[in-house]
């Protein structure tokens, strides 16, 4: 009798302490283990979301614009380059269309004006960007009214290829543009229909590349604008003439 009750005791023991043991590791396995049921990637519209905060947040960025299929008679800008900082303001080249005629002039915009050396000119003067078609610069690159703004107002956005921008590797978004939207940033088109968009965004959501095309001038089933963003966090000295 004594050995059948030592018997039982040690199997006893030997049962309690598996089940305390299983009973440890599974616990223990809720607590260590992360569950992936709640972690999601971004979805295209959130990857937009955040890029506008990275490029409202930089202190700066150099800037490329070019046109594609502008018609030879309208008013309007055909490609600019310049250095742009959050105040905003703007230092660059705009080459601008009036009907037959074009030039490529030296802009600075800040402070809520902008002036041009205009061909032949001794200096720059003030001038109004609309006389020419072309966007404002202080409200291009504004934070209210700017090319930041388009993102969170692209329709239907969705995530297309990846493609190589120089050591990097861009996520393409693809989705399409409200022509008022339009309208309020570039200055151009008729504040109708609709213009087909695709981004360039890096992996911490710099903007690279911002393509539009779509019915920018009367007459014109589509013409293309090409924006390209590089040298983020730079500062340029910008002041009036």
């Amino acid at each position: 009798m004594r050995v059948r009750t030592t018997q039982t005791a040690v199997g006893a023991i030997a049962l309690s302490a598996t089940l305390l043991v299983a009973g440890c590791s599974s616990t223990s396995g809720k607590k260590t283990e992360p569950t992936q049921s709640g972690s999601r990637p971004p979805t295209a519209s959130q990857r937009l979301a955040e890029a506008r905060k990275v490029i409202d947040g930089t202190p700066g960025y150099h800037f490329k614009l070019q046109g594609t299929d502008v018609p030879k008679t309208s008013s309007g800008v055909l490609s600019g380059e310049g250095d742009v900082i959050a105040r905003p303001a703007f230092k660059g080249t705009l080459s601008v269309q009036a009907g037959s005629l074009s030039a490529s002039v030296p802009v600075i915009s800040t402070g809520g004006k902008t002036w041009a050396k205009m061909p032949f000119a001794a200096k720059m003067s003030e001038i109004d960007p609309n006389t020419y078609g072309a966007p404002d610069p202080n409200k291009l690159f504004s934070k209210s009214q700017g090319v930041a703004t388009l993102l969170p107002q692209t329709k239907d956005p969705v995530f297309g290829a990846k493609l190589r921008d120089g050591k990097d590797i861009v996520q393409t978004v693809t989705g399409t543009l409200p022509g008022s939207a339009v309208k309020t940033v570039l200055n151009m088109g008729d504040g109708s229909g609709s213009f087909t968009v695709k981004y360039g965004l890096t992996d911490d959501n710099q903007v690279r590349s911002v393509q539009v095309v779509g019915p920018f001038f009367a007459g014109t089933a589509k013409t293309t604008y090409d924006l390209t963003f590089t040298n983020y966090g730079q500062t340029v000295d910008i002041q009036a003439p």
